[in-house]
């Protein structure tokens, strides 16, 4: 096998990942990534698993757009792989880890390459424990498996598999940190209105909150299947005028959104260390969230966050109302967050990836 070089000369990088558009957590992640290591002198190559064009007209036929955006992939990949010193593997779950992980990881060994595979996403176990001993075949060979958090070392040391932990990338310089004293009821939401991130608990939580605070807006950064659904839903709840929908909004106008807010509102059912969480802290933003997956291994009740059981409205509004209602509180939150965010700037994140790229054991 082709060892990375530790010769003095950085290693090449081939990243296969998700990129924008649509935005998404691991496609900023990846885009983040790539522009670090580039500035640090890496050689970077790109290989989007969704690599048709996000408006092409193959997109409107269902089972046509995914083979052509498979074909796509496996037509880059293994360029890429080839030019590289280290192949760097973004991996979901389910079909998403068949179709593009195992290609990555078995074009990578096949090529005598360093591969990481770099696991994202707070359904890991479920998958796991369907599918490990397919997915085993990709996740023994590669010779190192990266999480982002100690829940998802916790679900692959249950299938005796070790792994290493590096953080979930924050732009620090860009998240402008405002302290709110006192919180006024604005709320913003920033997930996929999907089903796994339950944006209708967070509708009612915000119709129970607008009981209290009439004049209390939602804004909800995001786009998905579900947005007929919760858009008439608003209208039951009686809460239209108070909400809004943006649709996707780029990376580098989320900053302004969150500005604008006051308290940051997840109510996923299913997750591993959401970014928009973190953001929320380096803004100043306190969080209410569901304490699902990966969340309560990155916040402390009552500390840095609130949290509520999964799809608990009542709790959720609970906590919105408390935080605004309790300015000692609410500024202890702000300021515990904000410090946890430290340690997922890029210095200490590189080290670990440098290490890892290298062949060298980690720290």
């Amino acid at each position: 096998m082709k060892s990375p070089r530790n010769n003095g000369v950085l290693p090449a990088i081939c990243l296969v990942s998700e990129l924008s558009p649509p935005p998404g957590g691991m496609a900023v992640q990846a885009e983040m990534l790539t522009a670090n290591l580039r500035r640090e002198g890496h050689a970077v190559i790109n290989v989007p698993t969704n690599a048709l064009a996000h408006r092409s007209v193959w997109r409107r036929i269902p089972l046509l757009r995914g083979m052509v955006n498979l074909s796509l992939f496996l037509s880059r990949l293994w360029p890429a792989c080839f030019k590289a010193d280290v192949v760097h593997v973004f991996s979901h779950s389910y079909l998403s880890f068949f179709l593009f992980t195992f290609p990555a990881v078995a074009a990578g060994k096949v090529m005598g390459k360093h591969v990481i595979l770099h696991y994202h996403g707070g359904s890991a176990g479920a998958f796991l424990k369907r599918w490990f001993w397919l997915a085993r075949l990709a996740l023994e060979i590669a010779d190192r498996i990266v999480v982002p958090s100690g829940f998802l070392a916790a679900v692959f040391l249950r299938h005796h598999l070790l792994t290493v932990e590096v953080p979930n990338i924050l732009a620090l310089d860009s998240l402008p940190f405002r302290e709110r004293s006192p919180l006024q009821p604005h709320v913003i939401m920033a997930r996929h209105l999907e089903p796994e991130y339950n944006v209708a608990c967070g509708l009612r939580a915000f119709a129970t909150l607008r009981q209290t605070y009439p004049r209390a807006t939602l804004t909800i950064a995001g786009d998905g299947s579900e947005k007929a659904m919760l858009t008439s839903l608003c209208r039951e709840l009686g809460i239209t005028h108070g909400v809004t929908f943006t649709g996707n909004v780029e990376n580098a106008q989320m900053k302004t959104l969150y500005d604008h807010a006051d308290i940051y509102l997840n109510t996923s059912r299913v997750d591993n260390q959401p970014v928009s969480i973190l953001e929320a802290f380096a803004c100043g933003l306190p969080v209410v969230s569901t304490a699902v997956g990966g969340i309560p291994f990155m916040t402390r009740h009552g500390e840095d966050a609130m949290l509520a059981p999964d799809n608990d409205a009542a709790q959720l509004a609970a906590h919105m109302i408390a935080l605004l209602q309790d300015n000692a509180l609410s500024t202890r939150l702000i300021h515990q967050a904000r410090q946890r965010t430290q340690e997922h700037s890029w210095k200490p994140i590189y080290s670990k990836l440098l290490r890892l790229y290298r062949g060298e054991p980690p720290t």
